[in-house]
């Protein structure tokens, strides 16, 4: 993850500013507030007992390349001929991608209480903790820490994103 980019658009959170929303931006954008939310309400002291993980599942073979194409079109031929077989060689299945995240929730390795894989390695929260806050997790179920961006993220952004979730999600709950 790398906050360079989202820096200077935290004020912008709702990305309305022109040339701010785009599939990449969009999606790096939306991770780095979900990270900076988790980690919040995972060092909540009346969180201290829940293990949180935020988890990357890598590119996921869903089936969703074929889904919302109109009638007649062109979409799902040219994704049978170009994309698919790229997802073939670089995607997990959908059934692996669920058997991943089933082993992080009942894993030790994240701060659960289940088993560690023997040869396997505890994994550390963003702090650097083998239990409780927040755990990132790779596609190929390694946590990682980035702590150096995180460090910014904290300092500069972290606030105004806990307020902007505060004020999206005050009228629902």
């Amino acid at each position: 993850m790398s906050c360079a980019n989202f820096l200077p658009r935290f004020v912008d959170l709702n990305l309305e500013q022109p040339g701010a929303f785009g599939p990449i931006a969009t999606q790096m954008h939306m991770s780095i507030m979900g990270t900076l939310t988790l980690e919040r309400l995972a060092e909540t002291k009346e969180n201290h007992a829940i293990t949180f993980i935020h988890s990357y599942p890598g590119m996921v073979k869903t089936g969703n390349l074929y889904r919302g194409w109109g009638e007649g079109s062109w979409g799902p031929w040219m994704a049978t001929i170009f994309i698919n077989p790229i997802l073939t060689l670089l995607a997990y299945s959908f059934k692996e991608s669920a058997e991943r995240y089933l082993y992080q929730v009942t894993s030790g390795t994240f701060g659960g209480r289940g088993p560690v894989l023997p040869g396997g390695i505890k994994g550390r929260t963003t702090r650097g903790e083998h239990t409780g806050g927040l755990f990132l997790v790779d596609h190929k179920c390694d946590a990682v820490m980035n702590e150096k961006e995180l460090a910014k993220l904290r300092v500069t952004a972290q606030e105004a994103v806990w307020e902007k979730v505060h004020q999206i999600l005050t009228p629902y709950v």
